[in-house]
């Protein structure tokens, strides 16, 4: 088998093992953890953008106020002074990731829905209830908060995210189970964007024909605001309708200018965009500004507080794990144990959209791609390469993994496998050929012993066994003494005796000549009929190879004048 077809089969295993590890659960597991954690490690954190803000009820708030930790025991009263005082600082949306699914004290309930009606600006979490119907079917129903509020706020949205200890990796943008619902974010989102929505029903009247503009007039009361959750939804419809309208609409923006022009682009991403979207966290826990609670209520508000134009999320976040109730396991939980807020993935879920950023793995076909040439490659190369060349080959390769998936991941959010192509792969087409070439050697030390030894003294044989790579353009010196013998009137006495006496004769005869050259560190090249060939040989120049050849011969002398 030639070597290149050699390095061909092994680069045909190594993407056989890849294959066969993509399609392993736990594989891809590992992936979510493992590689994802490398490349947040990698990358390292980012600055969120200054539009996003995080309000939060800590345990500073709670003493301050002398309340109990617990943001649903609070009353309601802290909360309409809030939004009042977030809107005379110019907050420009405001979102509670609290439940209010229950009625309190009634005056208190009546004053914070007279807050949020007076704002116009209040987004109010709906909790996403599940309920097993049977053991197959599931019914998943929004629980829209007390009746004051939800009339008094200007839109409702959920926000669900996966239970304790299960990992954060992703977010619900649409959640497809609820009626294609759009989430806290994407609603927070829409009413940001409500300044430019009569330019942005513009532009897609101008770009779209006509059955698109049918649609869109059936979608949507053009002359009127509507709820920022339902104006998300139908737009949503629209695009899943018309998919080739996100790129007819993204090609019109380049005579469009700035900040328009990036927030359009929002949009349009956000409702052609998948149904989830992987996070792309910004760093640990309150990486998005975070403010405690009583700070916004405090008069004067410290100057370095900053809300005006801002979307600002409300919910629960602390500041260390002991006192922590709302945290997710996610990337970035800390070695102490805190985890990131479920508001604070809220408002990171709003920036990713915001900034059009995201996680983005490789599609199935583009992945399956890739670990299937990167192991055609690394089998390949690490077969042609000779001897232990393919170690400091492997570390250089891990590099550069690291490196082009670092790149993409820093600069475009693109996720690119590690954990199949660095801890599957690579070690699978090292191991085998490094296996291959000892095996490969061992043979043909092997064959130079065999072919050899029957000519030359061992420590010949075995110098020219380490370094057999060098046997085809070697030309070396050798310094060697040669002894020969005949017997005299060895034709007249062979023809004389019968074969078998003959033979014990030669034995005999053979027994004496080789004792002394071996005595002496000689090697017996050759025997023919009576005549032996013996050498001494060495790589080196070496004077005691003359003295060891005489004295051999002066015994073997001495010893034939005794031979009977």
């Amino acid at each position: 088998m030639s070597q290149l077809v050699k390095a061909i089969t092994l680069g045909v295993l190594t993407s056989f093992v890849g294959v066969m590890a993509l399609l392993a659960p736990p594989v891809a597991e590992l992936e979510n953890h493992v590689g994802l954690d490398w490349l947040f490690g990698l990358r390292g954190p980012r600055p969120a953008p200054a539009e996003v803000m995080v309000v939060t009820i800590d345990q500073a708030s709670s003493r301050r106020y002398q309340l109990p930790n617990e943001p649903h025991k609070w009353p309601r009263s802290y909360h309409a002074e809030l939004v009042a005082k977030l809107v005379q600082q110019g907050a420009r949306v405001i979102a509670f990731d609290i439940i209010f699914d229950e009625p309190r004290d009634a005056h208190f309930d009546q004053q914070f829905a007279d807050a949020i009606r007076k704002a116009g600006n209040v987004i109010l979490f709906q909790y996403l209830k599940r309920e097993q119907l049977d053991t197959e079917i599931v019914v998943e129903s929004l629980v829209a908060p007390i009746p004051e509020l939800a009339e008094a706020a200007v839109a409702l949205a959920p926000f669900p995210l996966p239970k304790v200890p299960a990992r954060v990796s992703q977010a619900w943008v649409f959640k497809v189970t609820a009626g294609d619902a759009p989430t806290l974010p994407v609603v927070a989102l829409q009413l940001y964007a409500e300044p430019v929505y009569e330019d942005f029903k513009r532009l897609l009247l101008e770009t779209q024909k006509a059955e698109v503009e049918t649609d869109l007039a059936n979608y949507l009361d053009l002359d009127t605001t509507h709820n920022p959750a339902t104006v998300a939804r139908h737009f949503r419809q629209l695009f899943k309708t018309h998919p080739e309208l996100a790129s007819s609409l993204l090609n019109a923006l380049d005579g469009i200018e700035e900040p328009q022009r990036s927030l359009f682009w929002s949009l349009i991403t956000m409702y052609n965009g998948d149904n989830s979207r992987f996070l792309d966290f910004y760093g640990p826990p309150h990486s998005i500004h975070t403010v405690s609670y009583h700070k916004i209520l405090e008069e004067p508000l410290d100057s370095s507080i900053e809300v005006k134009d801002k979307v600002v999320f409300v919910g629960f976040s602390e500041q260390f794990q002991p006192e922590q109730k709302d945290g997710f396991y996610t990337v970035f939980t800390q070695p102490d144990g805190l985890d990131v807020s479920g508001v604070e993935i809220a408002a990171t879920t709003f920036a990713n959209l915001l900034q059009d950023r995201s996680v983005v793995p490789l599609s199935p076909l583009s992945n399956l791609a890739l670990i299937v040439l990167w192991g055609l490659a690394v089998g390949a190369l690490f077969m042609l390469l000779p001897g232990a060349i393919p170690v400091p080959a492997a570390g250089a390769l891990v590099v550069l993994g690291m490196s082009a998936a670092y790149f993409f991941f820093s600069r475009a959010g693109i996720w690119l496998p590690l954990v199949i192509p660095l801890l599957f792969q690579l070690p699978v087409a090292l191991l085998s050929a490094l296996l291959w070439h000892y095996l490969h050697a061992r043979k043909e030390r092997r064959k130079i012993r065999e072919a050899f030894g029957y000519f030359l003294p061992s420590g010949v044989v075995d110098e020219l066994v380490q370094d057999s790579k060098s046997l085809p353009d070697r030309e070396q010196l050798v310094n060697g003494v040669c002894l020969a013998s005949d017997a005299e009137q060895y034709t007249r006495l062979s023809e004389s005796l019968e074969p078998e006496k003959l033979r014990i004769l030669l034995n005999d005869y053979y027994k004496l000549l080789f004792e002394p050259v071996r005595k002496h560190g000689g090697f017996v090249s050759d025997v023919v009929g009576d005549a032996m060939l013996a050498i001494w040989a060495t790589t080196v120049e070496d004077p005691s190879l003359r003295e060891d050849a005489c004295l051999a011969a002066l015994e073997i002398s001495r010893a034939s004048h005794r031979f009977d």
